[in-house]
């Protein structure tokens, strides 16, 4: 099973594809020694740099850092997205969410 520093390792390869690192790293706007260093999981990119990895693949944020996190490819489906969102939240948010939500649900009309 694969680190979560070899996951990045491997979707920078795949971003890069037959780029340079220098070229790859001129689009992203850092040196090439940064982007030798992600590759060979000796440092981790700034969250800004994530957003950037982000961008290129296709994702927002939260998906990069699920792939990350979980080894796999995120779902584009909105809901398991709030959901994954919600199992980051502490427990008294997510109680407050579930009490909106509750007193939403009561006020609606079902016909």
């Amino acid at each position: 099973m694969k680190t979560k520093a070899e996951r990045l390792a491997s979707l920078l390869r795949e971003l890069r594809g037959t780029l340079s690192q220098n070229a790859f790293a001129k689009k992203l706007d850092v040196n090439r020694s940064t982007v030798t260093l992600w590759e060979s999981c000796a440092t981790w990119p700034e969250p800004k740099n994530l957003q950037k990895l982000a961008k290129l693949k296709g994702w927002n944020f939260e998906q990069i850092e699920f792939y990350l996190e979980e080894g796999q490819i995120p779902s584009s489906d909105r809901l398991e997205e709030i959901l994954y969102q919600l199992r980051l939240l502490p427990s008294d948010a997510v109680a407050k969410i579930g009490a909106v939500a509750l007193e939403t649900l009561a006020t609606r009309t079902y016909f």
